[in-house]
């Protein structure tokens, strides 16, 4: 059950810990493994101090064996405050939950969220990595539907939009992009590899608030090669449809007086457009939607500039600033 999948995971993840006490990987993982601990376990009160005796004749059912769990961690005092700061954030994050539960939390979320989405975010960050700006141009009209060509001309525009509009916004970027890596950027490749598995955990932990990588040490290494804890992934998919509004409007046409404002809708091309911007610290796995915004508009220059340097602004505004 939960409780001692809870008591066999800290126990394990404990004792690699002590293996490799300088283990920044480790060290997330156990503070993680004390909060869900915690949840089950308010006092330490509850496991033995000294070993399971000896009991002959005595059914599975009687012994309670997990109180046994933690004889030797039990006289470590890292152990203890392991215990005691998981405690204390299980009930910081009941407080905050309570509060935003509460009329003055509801008020309060509902301004933040209300000038957030008046204003944008203030994030005060300077630098960034943008991993793998993406560009996918489709088009309904045609069998294979993917544009390659035009997605590869949109692509190249993309990226150099990308740097204009941070330099305007004084956030500084550097850009980990397979399409632009030469024969001999191998370590660039072997970054971008590990940096998006790392969002795809993320993408598949969504649920959970925080969650360290797989791989949080090489993780962190490449933030540190990078200088700065921000990764940007970002990216447009615009799509062209078919126009088939002369088969619903087909009834309608048999009024001659509608055809002259009919006519257009059936001619007139349509277009989808998503452009999504989601940044992370890589360090703690925070991480911040700045936009997932869809159009029924088709992808122009201007359209795209517009929303590439608000990205950058709110990414690069502090929060004192309007």
């Amino acid at each position: 059950n939960k409780k001692e999948l809870s008591i066999l995971a800290t126990k394990y993840n404990w004792n690699l810990l002590q293996a490799s006490p300088d283990d920044n990987e480790l060290q997330q993982v156990a503070e993680d493994l004390f909060i869900e601990l915690s949840k089950h376990y308010f006092s330490l009160s509850d496991f033995m101090k000294v070993p399971k005796p000896a009991v002959e004749d005595t059914t599975a059912e009687e012994i309670v064996y997990w109180r046994y769990a933690f004889v030797e961690e039990l006289a470590n005092e890292s152990f203890a405050e392991y215990h005691q700061d998981g405690l204390q954030e299980k009930k910081d994050r009941a407080d905050r939950e309570e509060y935003y539960e509460s009329a003055e939390g509801r008020k309060k979320y509902k301004k933040i969220f209300t000038k957030e989405q008046r204003h944008g975010k203030s994030l005060g960050i300077d630098k960034v990595v943008v991993v793998n700006p993406f560009y996918l141009s489709l088009d309904e009209r045609k069998n294979k539907g993917v544009q390659y060509i035009r997605g590869e001309v949109k692509q190249e525009y993309f990226s150099e939009a990308l740097d204009k509009y941070s330099k305007l916004s004084n956030v500084k970027v550097s850009m980990l992009d397979v399409h632009n890596l030469s024969k001999n950027d191998v370590d660039k490749f072997n970054d971008i590899v590990a940096i998006n598995h790392y969002f795809g955990q993320q993408l598949n932990h969504y649920t959970l608030s925080l969650t360290p990588s797989f791989h949080q040490n090489e993780i962190d290494a490449i933030a540190q090669k990078y200088g700065t804890d921000y990764f940007l992934w970002t990216g447009v998919i615009a799509l062209r449809e078919k126009n088939d509004s002369w088969k619903r409007m087909f009834p309608a046409l048999l009024v001659p007086y509608a055809i002259p404002f009919l006519v257009p809708r059936m001619v007139k091309p349509e277009y989808d457009m998503l452009y999504y911007a989601i940044l992370f610290d890589v360090k703690t796995g925070r991480n911040e939607i700045i936009k997932m915004d869809f159009f029924n508009k088709r992808d122009d220059k201007t359209l795209l500039n517009a929303h590439i340097y608000d990205v950058f602004y709110q990414i690069g505004r502090t929060k004192n600033k309007k």
